[in-house]
Formats: C-alpha cells, structure tokens, sequence
C-alpha cells in the first residue's frame, strides 16, 4: 500500500490513514485562501487534538485556532439544535436567530424552529413574540403598558405652574398663585417637597389614588435615577405650617407603604429633595458684613450674601450633614470645602446641579443631599431643618457659620428656642446624637 502526503503535518502516511476534504485555508503559506479546493489530510491531525479539524456544519478542513465551537441548526435535521465545531468562513455567514439565539444558514429573520412556532413581531419595538401575546394594536405586553400607562405619571421634564400654599392668621388652608401680590400676608418661606420611592407593586393604582386624593398639591413624575416601577412625587410650594398640617404627608406614606414602595431602602438611589424660593432672601434684612463678600464689580448683592450664608452653613459642617441626611453621595450630592470667605464665592456661580445645594434655577433653591425616606418623623424633621437652616442663615454671621463648632452650637441654641415648631427636628438630631448643648 503505497503512503499519501498529509498537508497538515506535511508528512508521509499510509494511504488509508488519509482522507480529502475541502477547505478555505492554503496549507502550504498558512493563510486564508479566497477560494474552496481539494487538500489531503490525515487521521491524526483531524482527531481530537490534531492540529486542524472539520467544520461540523459545512464539513471543510480548518486549522484548530480558527475553528468555534457553538450551537446550530443543521439541515436536514432542523428540529434541534447541535453544538458542533464550525469553522471560520460558517461562523462569518451565520444568521443568529432573536428569539433562541442559536445559529443556522439563510436570511431568514428566524432560524427553522422559531418559525414554526410561529414567533410574531413586536410594531414598536421589534421584538418577537410568541402568537397570541401582541395587543390589537400589534404591541407586546411592555409596549402596550408604556402606551396605555396613565397620564397622571408625567414625565421628567413636567412643570405645572406653582400653587403656594400657606396657612392664613386665622389657621385656614389657604392658596395663591402670586405671593408677591400687595396686602398678601403670610410666610414667605415656602418649601416644594421631591420625594422619590422605587421597587413597589402597583404604581398605576398607587399614582392614580394620589392623583385623586392630592389633587393640585401633590403630583407624580418618571425620574431616570429609578427603575421603570419608580415615582417621583412632587409637592406644590408650601409653608413649613401648611406642609405640617394640611399637606396629607402621613397620608401619602401610608399609600406607599401599602403599595410595597420603599425609599431609604430602595434598590435604586432613591431622594428627597427640597427646594426653596429664592424671593425669600431678597425680601430678607440687609447684613451688615454684605461687603466682605462683593462682586468682582464691586457691587454687593445681600440676597446672594444671604445664599452663600446659607451654602456655607451646610457644606462647613459636612459631617453632621451626613449624619442627619442619611448618605454621603459624591455622585448625587457633593459637599465642597468650605473653611473661609474666600471659599463661598464659587459655591453660588457653581453650575453643577447635583451639589448638596443646587444653585442652578432660576426661581428656587435646591438641597439634595437627602436620602428618601417613608419614615414620617425623619420626613417631617427634613422639612424643619430646612426651614430653620434659612431663618439660621439670615441671623448669623458669615464668620459664625464657617465655624464647625461655634455655628453647630448656635444652630441647636437657635431651634431649641423654637422647641415646638421644631419638635421632629430636636427629636431625630437626639436620636442622631447630633443634638449637644454646651452649659
């Protein structure tokens, strides 16, 4: 029996130990080869080790390094799939099925299976489905709810035109759309409240009972920061007086406590943002040390004085901050340094929406650096440390408040006078151990 040439080993071997094959690759320079021919190759290169081997789905020789091994649909046996070793030029050609992901040969949009079952497609997304799952419409089933989910959700960009809400001299609810009216008594502090909760059940039902029972106070949006099952409930302004007593708070947690919500411990970076109106500075006493901080101009500007007073309050005393807002996010609510004068002219011109105290709008304030909450106590006294910090802020030096020690101390003095509007506040800073009085 005469040997036969092995191209693959480039050796002699008996003639029955040697088969041929069809192939892509040029044996001879070790290249890929732009047309099929005929080479000889034995036994032992295309066993299992060997240096090449041969395509399960096409049947041509490969070398080792460029074959995959991977999952098909090979005819004529399209009922079930074969993971075979399939070699470069198949794994180049392949079409990939969207529903199964196997692999087969054609331009088919589905491999052989996926047809019979009969996958339909989606008309909005374009995903495959199975017969009987679309809508009417030709939608799937996420489609169809993202569709029909109800317009009391609004989205991100939603901004109603606001309704101040606060309590008059004779302790009724009262509202106005202009709180710079003339003759127009009442507190003009007034605190429009973000609360963000995720990971619930029922949000339609949940949105839609708010909706109805809240209506034109409090109003529910989509948020990027949460899943799609996340809601952001937004508040109408109001008086510290009028959230504590007719804004329904208590009411509203409950509703998201039944519905499974949660905030502090939600899976996604739930907050409770607070935003204040900046009318209420300009309205406030001029401050005495207002030209320590002036414009490169020259002017001073004491409403922003009163802001960067408040600013230097808060990121001065980052530690108790952190304690008492539950989180230190650098991501959602960066604290900067602030020890000196020098230190606060930056903070107000800051374009960075995602400060601790967000100076970017126009009309109102923001403090973010609050971690949610559906405890009604830490919620309540979130709105009274707001409401404090402001009026802290118009009565105490930028000198005072830069001073970790000396402005803590002058904070707790100050709400200890006022021991009845700030009841949940003292309560939590005890519990916090932040509360420390000096004798």
């Amino acid at each position: 029996m005469s040997d036969k040439y092995c191209s693959c080993c480039r050796k002699y071997k008996p003639e029955a130990e040697v088969k041929q094959y069809n192939t892509r690759w040029n044996w001879r320079e070790h290249r890929r080869s732009n047309r099929v021919h005929a080479v000889s190759i034995c036994d032992a290169c295309t066993s299992s080790g060997g240096k090449c081997v041969i395509c399960g789905v096409c049947g041509n020789a490969e070398v080792q390094r460029r074959a995959v091994l991977s999952t098909w649909l090979i005819p004529p046996n399209v009922t079930s799939t074969q993971t075979v070793t399939a070699c470069k030029h198949c794994m180049n050609m392949r079409s990939s099925c969207p529903v199964c992901s196997v692999f087969y040969h054609g331009v088919a949009p589905l491999c052989p299976i996926c047809t019979r079952v009969g996958y339909v497609q989606c008309q909005r997304c374009r995903a495959h489905v199975r017969p009987g799952r679309l809508s009417r419409e030709g939608l799937c089933e996420r489609c169809a709810q993202h569709q029909n989910r109800p317009t009391n959700r609004h989205n991100y960009s939603y901004k109603p035109s606001p309704i101040f809400y606060f309590v008059n001299h004779s302790g009724l609810a009262t509202a106005t759309r202009d709180i710079t009216a003339p003759g127009l008594q009442c507190e003009r502090l007034f605190m429009g409240v973000e609360l963000e909760v995720d990971n619930g059940v029922n949000g339609t039902d949940l949105i839609n009972t708010v909706h109805t029972e809240f209506r034109d106070k409090i109003y529910a949006k989509s948020d990027g920061s949460l899943t799609e099952r996340g809601i952001e409930f937004v508040s109408h302004p109001a008086t510290l007086a009028f959230h504590m007593t007719f804004m329904g708070w208590k009411t509203l947690i409950d509703y998201c406590k039944t519905h499974k919500y949660k905030s502090h411990d939600a899976s996604s970076s739930c907050g409770l943002h607070i935003h204040v109106n900046r009318s209420f500075f300009k309205e406030a006493p001029v401050w005495n040390g207002a030209a320590q901080l002036a414009n490169a101009d020259g002017h001073s500007r004491p409403a922003h004085v009163i802001e960067l007073k408040l600013a230097a309050f808060v990121h001065a005393h980052h530690s108790q901050m952190t304690t008492f807002a539950r989180r230190d996010s650098q991501g959602y609510a960066c604290y900067k340094h602030c020890s000196t004068a020098k230190d606060l002219k930056g903070l107000h011109h800051s374009p960075e929406r995602h400060d601790a105290i967000n100076f970017s709008n126009a009309h109102t304030i923001e403090f973010r650096m609050f971690k949610g909450t559906l405890n009604l106590e830490t919620f309540l006294a979130t709105l009274e440390f707001i409401h404090a910090a402001c009026y802290f802020a118009q009565e105490t030096s930028t000198l005072v408040l830069l001073s970790q020690h000396a402005a803590w101390q002058s904070f707790i003095k100050y709400i200890s006078q006022s021991s009845k509007t700030y009841g949940h506040l003292i309560a939590t800073l005890k519990r916090q151990r932040l509360f420390t009085q000096e004798s």
